[in-house]
């Protein structure tokens, strides 16, 4: 089409852009925020799956744990928990930010890093082994198997001193 007949088509029309009800808009934004799941995401869900075919078995979403965590294996003290990248804000190329409404974004995905460490904090407090498994690692299979595995065979509790037989006391 010759450049005067768009310009024409243009001018004749008025401009391409739509004009938005703020209050559809913020309903139909709603819906979709809501209709994102937080429980049984395809992550999660091969997460749980390789752990399964490994021999362990686990709880989902344990009610009595601070922040519901998404896999509890209660025999050995562990808790995976598996993030969205996006939404917990991991760093690598799947957590970008949005380019609209920052104002809103920003300090939403900034509490939502809060909430994750503080409640990393709690669990570790109360002598549970916390992994984070992101969804970014799930795209090398085997390498996230022998991590999880390593993980929860490791009976280490994190952020707890050890101590050396030198400065324990021995009965003889």
């Amino acid at each position: 089409m010759p450049k005067k007949a768009k310009d024409a088509r243009r001018n004749a029309v008025g401009p391409r852009r739509p004009i938005f009800d703020p209050e559809a808009v913020g309903a139909a934004r709603s819906r979709i925020m809501r209709s994102i799941p937080q429980k049984d995401t395809k992550p999660e869900v091969l997460v749980r799956k390789t752990i399964h075919a490994m021999g362990f078995r686990f709880r989902l979403h344990d009610r009595n744990l601070p922040s519901r965590p998404d896999i509890v294996l209660r025999c050995h003290k562990a808790i995976i928990q598996v993030h969205g990248c996006f939404w917990h804000q991991h760093g690598c190329s799947l957590s970008s930010i949005p380019r609209t409404r920052t104002e809103y974004w920003l300090p939403k995905l900034a509490r939502n890093v809060e909430r994750d460490a503080a409640n990393v904090r709690l669990l570790e407090g109360m002598g549970w082994r916390v992994l984070t498994v992101w969804e970014c690692d799930l795209k090398e299979p085997k390498r996230i198997a022998r991590k999880l595995k390593a993980f929860i065979l490791s009976r280490q509790t994190l952020r707890k001193p050890s101590r050396s037989l030198s400065t324990s006391k021995r009965s003889r």
